[in-house]
């Protein structure tokens, strides 16, 4: 027997929203690390806003934040509910538009192209140029005593974004309805990609500290941040 679509839906919500009850009891440690962490990227979001002398292009670019903040949830929220595959297509948008804020920040025609023309970005060409010794050449004359000779981990970010993309590209080693226990909670699952979650979302904060070190900042604003860290709560 065929059944009705509101039938189908409402027994998926109920089988979803069981994953999700399972899966907020287990890993508290780790989900109060995440949380802190997703809103750290927030906080940074407004404590840039803040600044002075922001070009109207750059004022716009942290609305992005928000939108960062709103997808790591989001995936953090689909995983719990078993539904690892969405959490993994939502997170990769959450890694575009980290990196795409600050490769836009210094290319206000390539931001506008972005918004009002249909521009498309290229997450590799993007890589590309923040690594590119004329790029950290100009970061190390627009600000003052900087520490680090890069901003960011080429390598881990592409094999991260590569890894998130055969999902979103239908790769079959990626199925999830090939598995005997499809759609349904598993401990390990959800530790693992709790696990992975908060590699990215790390490598999304190192990413905006380099590019605009407002680490000292962020840990007076936000002073769970700090406290986290030195407790050193793990998974």
């Amino acid at each position: 027997m065929i059944e009705t679509p509101d039938k189908l839906i409402l027994e998926l919500q109920s089988k979803f929203n069981t994953n999700l009850n399972k899966s907020i009891i287990q890993n508290q440690n780790c989900l109060k690390r995440l949380f802190i962490k997703t809103r750290a990227i927030s906080e940074i979001g407004l404590i840039l806003k803040e600044s002075n002398g922001l070009r109207s292009d750059q004022i716009e670019i942290t609305a992005i934040f928000d939108e960062i903040f709103a997808d790591i949830i989001t995936s953090l929220y689909l995983a719990g509910s078993a539904l690892d595959k969405p959490a993994q297509m939502v997170l990769r948008r959450a890694l575009e538009l980290s990196v795409a804020i600050v490769f836009l920040w210094d290319l206000p025609h390539l931001f506008y192209g972005w918004k009002n023309h249909d521009n498309d970005l290229n997450f590799n060409d993007m890589l590309k140029h923040l690594s590119d010794i004329g790029y950290l050449s100009y970061l190390s004359r627009s600000i003052p005593n900087r520490k680090s000779d890069s901003i960011i981990e080429t390598e881990t970010l592409q094999r991260i974004y590569r890894q998130l993309s055969n999902t979103i590209h239908g790769k079959i080693s990626t199925f999830e309805t090939n598995l005997v226990d499809r759609f349904q909670h598993n401990d390990s699952d959800w530790t693992n990609y709790l696990i992975f979650l908060e590699k990215v979302v790390d490598e999304i904060i190192s990413l905006l500290f380099n590019r605009f070190e407002l680490k000292p900042g962020l840990m007076n604003r936000l002073p769970a941040m700090r406290k986290m860290m030195e407790a050193k709560i793990e998974c």
